[in-house]
């Protein structure tokens, strides 16, 4: 059985938080990453996680692409939350607004939140 793909949107690829989202995921789910010009070449992730901090305007980006793709949950993730964008990115389609941390084991307890809310079948 192949591993399903979540998909995260950012122009920082190289951060270190990518590095711990793949290292928290890995047993199950492949993290692919991309820039937020390129999320058109990607196909049928289980889950897109969306850097807010990288992509200028976030609230318009997770609008589109909730438009273009209803049935992929959208995350957004952040180091500094603020409740207003945190509401925004909301309204805008995103299933939740998650904080970026730095450790494995809180990451993978945050994405698996996020797979417990998608129906069986998907995950």
């Amino acid at each position: 059985m192949s591993k399903k793909v979540i998909l995260l949107v950012t122009e920082d690829i190289l951060s270190e938080w990518v590095n711990i989202l793949s290292a928290s995921v890995e047993e199950e789910y492949i993290v692919k990453t991309c820039v937020p010009q390129e999320i058109n070449n990607y196909r049928d992730p289980i889950l897109i996680l969306v850097d807010l901090a990288s992509i200028e305007d976030s609230v318009r980006f997770i609008k589109d692409l909730h438009s273009t793709a209803p049935s992929i949950p959208i995350v957004a993730v952040t180091s500094f939350p603020d409740w207003r964008e945190a509401r925004d990115v909301l309204k805008a389609g995103a299933i939740d607004c998650l904080i970026q941390v730095y450790d494995v084991k809180q990451v993978k307890e945050n994405i698996q939140e996020q797979l417990m809310k998608l129906p069986l079948n998907i995950y």
